[in-house]
């Protein structure tokens, strides 16, 4: 599909970008954000309550890509919600300048992608979001846009890939 093509070339181009890289614990982190792709039916509004558990005092802010004609709660739990959706993007998959400037407006500590489909487009915020150090979903195509990736089993939960990355966070931090 034509606009995959030009998609991924916007995350190779990220990639190649230079960016400081900084291990961070869960609980240490003052700002995170989130990267999915929401589908009707998907229940996105414990996430906020989930993240909670690792994270007490981050400010949060959640980047989610979803049809323009679904309806979302603009706050969940903790965090700022950045609904974006084909409208953001021109006819060719560039991102509209607002868009660009809504990704690239904050510095976070932690990114989260927790995109369980393995969405092109949640590679790509992934990519283009600022953020000292990224986690993603173990996957076979850009794993190269995180700093860590972790495999889990289709039938886990959000607050199940919190805990791992919680342990794995600590572990890490632990080895430096």
């Amino acid at each position: 599909m034509i606009t995959n093509y030009f998609i991924e070339k916007r995350i190779n181009r990220a990639i190649h970008d230079q960016r400081y890289v900084s291990l961070i614990d869960f609980s240490k982190a003052k700002s995170i954000a989130l990267v999915s792709v929401i589908t009707k039916g998907m229940q996105y509004e414990s996430i906020g309550d989930d993240l909670k558990h690792f994270s007490l005092d981050s400010n949060n802010e959640y980047f989610f890509y979803a049809p323009a004609k679904l309806l979302m709660t603009e706050e969940i739990c903790g965090g700022k919600l950045n609904k974006i959706s084909m409208k953001d993007f021109s006819f060719f998959c560039y991102p509209k300048n607002q868009l660009v400037s809504k990704l690239e407006s904050k510095q976070f500590d932690l990114l989260i992608n927790i995109d369980f489909s393995n969405n092109i487009l949640s590679h790509y915020l992934s990519a283009s979001i600022p953020a000292n150090f990224k986690i993603g979903l173990s996957g076979e195509a850009f794993s190269n846009v995180y700093d860590l990736t972790l495999r889990m089993a289709e039938n886990n939960t959000i607050e199940s890939y919190f805990k791992h990355l919680n342990f794995y966070l600590k572990a890490l931090i632990g080895n430096q």
